[in-house]
């Protein structure tokens, strides 16, 4: 249309940062999430709900960590916060890949995510990735093989449904956080 010719620039990710690392002994399954709530687009609301739930069902079974926002932030303080859970706050990208190097399981509940580079990232700490359906994370999730493409409906009975089973099901874990680093 604008006889300028465009090319896709190929994503990639800093594996001085981001790479395989053992994972601690401990007995409860980390989950790490993104919240953001100044860009409505993040579906921070949902995703503080989600992790509640995740929470109520699983007791001490479960550690969850975000980072995106810092306490104080307005927007932060309307969100369900009910539920143990530890804000890292806003991090610089090394920061974030210590958090991954320690979490089972990275969950971004964007609507939309241009690429959603974090959750590539994450699966190369050995994190399963749940991410938006929409956006480009279609270009390296193979949903249900390597990580999860999901859309927060249904109040999100199938993303707690998916966490639960990854959670109970060890083998089904490592299978898929296989194909993740593979990825």
């Amino acid at each position: 249309h604008h006889s300028t010719c465009v090319e896709k620039v190929k994503p990639s990710i800093d594996e001085s940062l981001y790479y395989e690392c053992k994972k601690s002994n401990s007995k409860s399954f980390s989950i790490l999430a993104m919240i953001r709530p100044r860009t409505p687009r993040r579906g921070a609301a949902n995703t503080m709900k989600l992790l509640k739930t995740i929470k109520d069902m699983h007791g001490n079974a479960v550690e969850i960590n975000i980072f995106g926002c810092n306490d104080y932030d307005d927007d932060y303080i309307e969100l369900e916060r009910n539920f143990a859970f530890v804000n890292h706050g806003i991090l610089r990208r090394e920061q974030v890949a210590a958090l991954t190097h320690r979490s089972n399981l990275f969950i971004d509940l964007s609507t939309y995510q241009a690429f959603g580079r974090t959750g590539l990232e994450a699966m190369a700490s050995g994190c399963i990735s749940i991410l938006p359906k929409s956006g480009g994370a279609d270009e390296y999730v193979k949903d249900g093989v390597n990580s999860f493409a999901v859309d927060y409906k249904d109040n999100g009975r199938q993303i707690v449904s998916i966490v639960s089973r990854l959670i109970n099901d060890r083998p089904y874990f490592e299978k898929i956080r296989n194909e993740a680093l593979k990825t």
